[in-house]
């Protein structure tokens, strides 16, 4: 079983080379950041990764990481995944009739407005972040900050949103964004590493031959 703080660590001290991505087992990925360690960019990416893996909670960690370990009941059963038995309404009736789950309207929207904010906001950061994970840092952006209209709180989800504004060049919005985390969260470490990556932020600005 993946252990989140050993993850962090790896990505903070050997991101460069990929060590973390091997951790975490995926390989495929590893194997390029060590090919290309000697740019350095894998270097900083895992920066930022590290803070990600230490802002994650343990339950979006073992999902996305441990989903071996999720308890066998979280599983519908295969004998009712397809079709369900519906019985006759009417009085006396003792009939029943089989419908096709997948021709059934999606959970989402029969629920609508009922799905508490916080749910849709916890799924668009995990969509946001697997968006942001294949490099479709448009749409990753658009789905950190739609789930921060829910949450506009979660420093998680806003460290994630700068991360993704910078890899879109957006230097100046992470930058507001981290700025944000740095004066208004309430852990210390989050505080600190929002102050550190304000600062590589700044330098890469300044940096010969930035844009």
């Amino acid at each position: 079983m993946k252990n989140r703080i050993i993850a962090a660590f790896l990505a903070f001290f050997l991101g460069g080379f990929g060590l973390h991505k091997f951790y975490l087992g995926e390989i495929g990925w590893g194997v390029l950041y060590l090919v290309f360690c000697w740019t350095f960019i894998p270097g900083i990416v895992a920066f930022f990764e590290s803070i990600g893996l230490l802002i994650t909670s343990d339950e979006s960690f073992n999902r996305r990481f441990n989903y071996n370990a999720l308890p066998p009941l979280a599983v519908m059963p295969p004998q009712i995944t397809n079709v369900i038995h519906v019985h006759n309404a009417m009085p006396g009736s003792t009939s029943t009739s089989t419908v096709n789950i997948s021709q059934l309207p999606n959970l989402d929207q029969l629920l609508g407005q009922r799905t508490p904010p916080h749910v849709v906001a916890d799924r668009l950061f995990e969509e946001g972040r697997h968006a942001y994970e294949a490099k479709q840092y448009e749409l990753a952006e658009s789905k950190f900050a739609m789930a921060l209209l829910s949450k506009p709180d979660d420093d998680a989800i806003r460290m994630w949103h700068a991360t993704t504004l910078w890899a879109l060049s957006k230097t100046e919005q992470a930058i507001a964004e981290l700025s944000q985390v740095e004066h208004h969260a309430k852990d210390p470490e989050v505080r600190n590493h929002a102050q550190q990556m304000v600062h590589r932020l700044i330098e890469a600005e300044r940096a010969p031959g930035a844009s």
